[in-house]
């Protein structure tokens, strides 16, 4: 009777379920049974909910697109997204091309521009055709302030020597260091056209090529190269027998001489000094052109025995990081920065009134000169 009563409940149990799905679906049955009904009914009733409110028109312009309205919003977002562009590009572009550049960011003195007429020839002596930056060049075009005295970068280079007679506040720098952060910046053509400049006032000029490492300034003024500095250094011939007479009167060169396999330890031994030395009472500038200050350290190491450094910016170009590394490499040394000059200025583009009032002045000093001539 035992097994019997919990069969029985078993059987009750499962009885249950089965009648609870049985309901269920009942249910169900007789909802859709009922939604039936009313869809069948619905679609028996037909209502007529259509009249008409406005006749149609002919239309007197096309409804799209709409010409005026897109080109003006194209006009909008162009100008937007140029705009836009352009002060994204400005932002990546990290280098130096104004001298609010070089005096608030670099924060060293700025002495002045140097158009890009003078930097059609660059330090690399390598190339063919006469291209900007080739050893083909002729000494004339690379000294512009012999060639054409009368133009923009002619006047530049004399800006730039009265900048660097009163960049010290109690004497103008008698030993004067022209280097650059990064290669081919233009130190060459700015040292030999600033020498020139200050020959023509007056002075006694002497320019000694201390870049023992890729030597031009020998090619500048067309002389050898087979004894200089290198030479004096190394004990193998004296400071008069290195010296040559220019062409031009008042500037003196010193080559460097050919290359040895240390240039950084001869120019870093006593001797340099004791050349320097030797050299400073008999002339009354003496400007010292110098390979690049990241590239090696030469510049770094002569620059303890100057008076002041002359840093040279290649306009649009040089990255401002780049400089920033040669002037703490110099500053480290304690070295006096005299100023740094912007090499390669486009003056069309950047617009200084000076040069460009100075260039129409002997422009229309030229162009009086040519009716003249025309009317004999």
């Amino acid at each position: 009777q035992k097994g019997e009563s919990f069969s029985l409940n078993e059987k009750a149990i499962d009885y249950s379920v089965l009648k609870r799905d049985a309901e269920s679906t009942q249910q169900m049955y007789d909802l859709v049974i009922k939604r039936f009904k009313e869809t069948s009914l619905t679609e028996n009733i037909r209502t007529g909910n259509i009249r008409v409110v406005d006749m149609a028109e002919v239309p007197r312009e096309p409804v799209k697109p709409k010409k005026t309205q897109n080109v003006l919003l194209g006009l909008i977002v162009g100008l937007a997204l140029g705009i836009g562009l352009a002060f994204f590009l400005e932002y990546l572009d990290n280098t130096v091309k104004t001298p609010d550049d070089i005096k608030l960011r670099l924060k060293i003195p700025y002495l002045g521009p140097v158009p890009v007429l003078a930097m059609a020839a660059t330090d690399n002596p390598g190339g063919k055709g006469g291209k900007p930056g080739t050893g083909d060049r002729k000494p004339e075009e690379d000294l512009i302030t012999i060639g054409s005295p009368k133009s923009t970068a002619s006047e530049s280079y004399r800006g730039l020597r009265t900048s660097i007679l009163f960049s010290a506040a109690d004497a103008p720098p008698r030993t004067i260091l022209v280097t650059s952060a990064a290669p081919s910046e233009g130190k060459t053509i700015t040292s030999a056209n600033l020498a020139v400049a200050m020959a023509q006032a007056g002075n006694k000029i002497l320019l000694i090529d201390c870049d023992m490492r890729r030597p031009r300034m020998h090619r500048v003024f067309n002389i050898p190269r087979d004894r200089g500095l290198s030479n004096i250094l190394a004990g193998t011939c004296g400071i008069d027998e290195t010296i040559f007479h220019t062409t031009i009167p008042g500037v003196d060169i010193i080559p460097s001489g050919p290359v040895p396999p240390n240039p950084s330890e001869m120019l870093g031994s006593q001797s340099m000094l004791k050349v320097i030395e030797a050299l400073r009472g008999r002339y009354d500038r003496i400007i010292i052109d110098s390979p690049p200050i990241t590239a090696v350290t030469d510049s770094v190491i002569i620059s303890r025995w100057v008076d002041g450094v002359l840093l040279v910016v290649r306009a649009g170009e040089t990255h401002r990081e780049i400089i920033k590394n040669g002037i703490g490499l110099l500053q480290s040394a304690n070295a006096h920065i005299l100023g740094a000059i912007l090499n390669g200025v486009d003056m069309g583009r950047d617009s200084y009134y000076y040069y460009q009032y100075y260039y129409y002045y002997y422009g229309e000093d030229v162009e009086k000169k040519k009716k003249v001539h025309r009317k004999k």
